[in-house]
């Protein structure tokens, strides 16, 4: 019985521990952009995550009633599940009692994410303002084929996506697939915590 005690307590304290290392929401969004900026960055160096962006341009915070997301543009990077050249962005995730960080939760080896000099050059050809003039926000994902490299330039529910084939020769750029928004995103299940709004 006392051992079953003494756990308890132990348990009591590790949470009560975990949430005081998390700030209020409510606090931390009073206290502005700056300041959440600044605590995100602060919980990445905890896990020796370094190599962020500084341009404000490049970062965008978006809160609710209860969570807190830290948006950090990291450009390209190589996703070797997909075997494709991606650009995404660095979440950082709070709510009152959690702090979650992706990808980097779900993978130790950040080298992995590098793009070598050949996808470094891949890159730029597919992404020159003439052929692609997309913000630099949307979502790309780029592939490379034996004649041709695929582009598909997503933006979400709301505004649909495309898949555009650039020849490797020619430098050509045609579209494949044009996806139109989602008709019915009314009815998509509504964050009980309230859409998110960002600060600026």
């Amino acid at each position: 019985m006392q051992r079953i005690i003494i756990y308890t307590i132990i348990l009591l304290l590790t949470i009560t521990n975990i949430v005081a290392q998390n700030k209020n929401i409510t606090k931390l969004k009073e206290e502005g952009r700056d300041s959440i900026i600044q605590y995100s960055i602060i919980k990445l160096k905890e896990k020796n995550i370094t190599n962020i962006p500084t341009d404000p341009q490049k970062i965008r915070v978006l809160a609710n009633n209860k969570e807190i997301y830290i948006l950090y543009n990291m450009e390209f990077y190589w996703d070797n599940f997909e075997k494709s050249i991606k650009n995404f962005d660095l979440k950082v995730y709070f709510t009152e009692d959690a702090v979650s960080i992706s990808p980097y939760d779900y993978s130790t080896n950040l080298n992995a994410y590098k793009l070598t000099t050949k996808q470094k050059k891949i890159t730029t050809i597919v992404m020159d303002k003439m052929l692609c003039p997309f913000a630099e926000d949307e979502r790309i994902n780029i592939k490379e084929e034996e004649k041709y490299y695929e582009m598909i330039c997503s933006r979400g529910f709301d505004k649909g996506a495309e898949c555009y084939h650039i020849d490797k020769k020619s430098g050509e750029k045609s579209m494949i697939w044009h996806e139109t928004p989602y008709p019915d995103k009314d009815n998509i299940i509504v964050n009980p915590y309230g859409e998110f709004i960002e600060i600026k």
